[in-house]
């Protein structure tokens, strides 16, 4: 016949295989009677607990339904990091020290559904499809002249300020009238020869969005 703390340690093993965690391993001469190993059993249910279920909100309710929502975020995720906030890691230090080499963006997608391309916004430029793109500031739009005079931005005839640039280089060029559709746009970083610098005239239709959040980087 079992003694009192074989049918103590009895009772715990079927209470961990209906769900609950291990025990610690009590089980001494004072849980004798059953009214104790009752009461060691319900405070040991107390104190593990039970595992969280997922809210009704995410989980739905039942297995079919719970799929159902499972599959309805993966496609909402994937719609809304595709087409509406594009993640991506800078890799380059054109944009210093505004937006760091390294640093982890999100892109406004449909910034420019509606509106265009306003002068300051860092916009991002598509080279060939949306996997690559360049990141660049905007200083002049459509019907402006603008260009380069020993290291200043000419609009029109007129300096245009850059706060955000520190140093510069002296680039010089000709200043041109923009088209319809054309945006004049370079990096912040001004400290290099004008010709290792990609940037100058792009067409409306190569700007896919606009930098809308940046963090870290600087390595």
């Amino acid at each position: 016949m079992a003694g009192p703390q074989h049918r103590l340690f009895s009772l715990i093993r079927q209470d961990r295989w209906g769900g609950t965690a291990a025990v610690d391993g009590h089980g001494g001469a004072g849980f004798g009677e059953a009214g104790t190993v009752r009461l060691a059993v319900g405070r040991f249910r107390a104190h593990v607990g039970t595992v969280p279920e997922l809210p009704a909100w995410v989980a739905g309710r039942g297995r079919r339904r719970m799929l159902v929502r499972c599959a309805a975020w993966a496609v909402a995720a994937w719609a809304v990091f595709g087409y509406v906030l594009r993640p991506f890691r800078v890799a380059g230090s054109s944009m210093e020290p505004t937006v760091p080499n390294g640093a982890w963006a999100l892109g406004w997608m449909l910034a420019y559904w509606r509106n265009d391309p306003k002068v300051g916004d860092i916009v991002m430029i598509r080279l060939s499809g949306d996997r690559m793109m360049y990141l660049k500031r905007v200083l002049a739009v459509p019907g402006e002249r603008a260009g380069f005079r020993e290291g200043q931005l000419m609009v029109d005839g007129r300096p245009r300020p850059e706060l955000y640039v520190r140093n510069g280089w002296g680039w010089n060029s000709e200043e041109v009238r923009l088209g319809p559709d054309q945006y004049l746009v370079a990096g912040d970083r001004r400290d290099m020869p004008m010709s290792s610098h990609a940037g100058g005239v792009v067409d409306r239709r190569r700007i896919a969005g606009r930098l809308w959040l940046w963090f870290g980087g600087g390595q």
